[in-house]
């Protein structure tokens, strides 16, 4: 989830654009590049893979 600023992620195929208060599930596996513009404040969610 961004926070603040302006987040690109960078797929094979596509280029998807994240603004503040938008979020993106990227599946397990998937290859991507995230770029930031200027300053990025991100919020990353994981799974507990302790349990």
């Amino acid at each position: 989830m961004v926070v603040d600023g302006i987040l690109e992620l960078h797929f094979r195929d596509k280029v998807v654009t994240l603004h503040p208060n938008e979020c993106i599930i990227v599946p397990k596996g998937v290859e991507n590049k995230p770029v930031g513009r200027d300053e990025v404040t991100l919020m990353l969610f994981e799974p507990n893979r302790a349990l």
